[in-house]
């Protein structure tokens, strides 16, 4: 039996800790730039309207949810001699995306590792029966868009073979909400196409169920949508 709502998910604000959606104030007491927060909220509004009428969905409920990317920065935290001030970050960095984007959820990208590790043994042993190309990193893969190179473990700094990698995290998060939405919509900037048809090439590769509901919406520098990636559209080709 499916489990989706009958809802639309929609993802503003991949933010990394200790990163924040609007500036804090110049007081000191770790609050935000009311004015950046109003400027801030209307520009998402207008990109939710943008994504609404691309896409046929004026009459549609939309759930907004925001993913933290605090993977790298648990790390640091853990053998760095004061935790507790970069704490403080972390929550600057949360309660940015809770007031600005004002989502259903914030979600971290950290409590996704322990499926992204069962994700890269899947992941592998796909690749194995495809007779892709695969080591303890990456994988090569087929489509029909070309030959897709994907990095499956570590990232920037960190070569953990166990450690699964963005892409293979973001696979992790792109699941979660297939499960739980009827249609996904990933807004992002447009610098991030190629790392979106990664994780494109890796639902195909593991046959993601309804993975034709997932869509990957690009923006230009002035937050203007420019490009769209189908997940459904990525296929995969026999080597």
């Amino acid at each position: 039996m499916e489990r989706h709502s009958p809802q639309i998910c929609l993802e503003f604000s991949h933010t990394y800790v200790p990163e924040r959606l609007v500036p804090l104030t110049s007081s000191g007491d770790w609050s935000f730039d009311q004015a950046s927060i109003a400027a801030e909220r209307a520009t998402i509004d207008d990109v939710e309207t943008s994504v609404r009428d691309r896409f046929n969905l004026e009459a549609e409920q939309i759930t907004r949810v925001s993913l933290l990317d605090d993977v790298a920065f648990r790390r640091q935290q853990a053998t760095n001699q004061d935790p507790g001030r970069l704490g403080l970050f972390f929550h600057a960095s949360y309660q940015s995306v809770a007031t600005v984007f004002g989502p259903q959820n914030v979600y971290l990208e950290s409590s996704y590792e322990s499926v992204g590790r069962e994700l890269q043994d899947q992941i592998r042993r796909a690749a194995i029966e495809h007779g892709y190309p695969i080591d303890s990193q990456k994988v090569t893969i087929s489509t029909n868009r070309g030959s897709v190179q994907v990095r499956i473990a570590g990232f920037d700094g960190h070569d953990d073979p166990s450690l699964p990698s963005c892409a293979v995290l973001d696979l992790a998060w792109t699941r979660h909400r297939v499960e739980a939405f009827s249609k996904t919509f990933t807004v992002l900037p447009l610098s991030y196409r190629n790392q979106q048809r990664q994780v494109a090439a890796l639902a195909a590769l593991l046959n993601l169920p309804r993975r034709e509901s997932v869509v990957s919406v690009f923006v230009d520098s002035k937050r203007q949508v420019v490009d769209e990636l189908g997940f459904g559209t990525i296929t995969l080709i026999a080597r």
